[in-house]
């Protein structure tokens, strides 16, 4: 780091409470009176000294609240995510608790926590996103594409339950050779067909449509290509 005014790094210092700024920068200056700290250095009447130096200074005698946990100790210990994204996640607030202290990042231990579950879950997800992969399975993007449908309409058709799937890392996967089904809703097929919704809603219930199925939200759907035999 490089050298700072001394007397600045005190008085301006945000970390400090302001109504301690001016005793704690008495305080080192007592220190370097007393030889147990180094003497500044005299750049045009001015002191100077090294960031660094203060820093532990003021570490020394502004420890902070046990509940916070050092970022850099943080990364340490969870290396699976990179020093650029954690110090991002902590200037941009994701971390909810992130502050910096005298010129380092911490956050509450309870977050740091949380955060180190999330981040072991995620690769908890990866790894079975890996393992489903081998097994065949595509993501529900790929099928669509490969199946020339809308995306968004087949991801809806995936949660209402009409196709079976697997999800990981926040990921829908379909087992590639699944076959495809273009469903529609009970009143499109009987639009389709010209036949009274009535009348295949009824067909239905009775289990006379040997393609149609209940979703999770309730409502029928039937393969589109099925012929009406009632």
């Amino acid at each position: 780091m490089a050298l700072v005014r001394v007397k600045q790094f005190f008085m301006s210092n945000e970390d400090i409470a302001e109504e301690k700024r001016g005793s704690m920068y008495a305080l080192y200056m007592t220190e370097v009176y007393a030889g147990k700290a180094a003497q500044p250095q005299m750049i045009k009447g001015v002191g100077y000294a090294e960031e660094a130096d203060l820093l532990a200074f003021c570490e020394r005698h502004a420890p902070v609240d046990e509940r916070l946990v050092k970022l850099s100790a943080f990364h340490k210990q969870h290396p699976q995510i990179t020093e650029g994204t954690l110090w991002s996640y902590a200037k941009s607030g994701k971390l909810k608790t992130a502050q910096k202290i005298n010129g380092r990042w911490y956050i509450d231990r309870d977050e740091a926590e949380r955060f180190a579950r999330q981040l072991e879950n995620r690769g908890e997800q990866k790894s079975l996103k890996s393992e489903f992969k081998q097994q065949g399975y595509i993501s529900a993007q790929e099928y669509a594409a490969m199946h020339q449908i809308d995306y968004q309409q087949f991801l809806r058709q995936l949660k209402e339950g009409l196709f079976p799937f697997e999800k990981a890392d926040d990921v829908y996967l379909i087992a590639k050779d699944t076959p495809f089904v273009r469903y529609i809703s009970l009143n499109n097929y009987a639009k389709e067909h010209d036949i009274p919704y009535t009348k295949v809603k009824r067909a239905a219930d009775n289990e006379l449509l040997k393609t149609a199925v209940k979703a999770n939200n309730g409502r029928w759907y039937i393969d589109a290509e099925e012929e009406p035999e009632f």
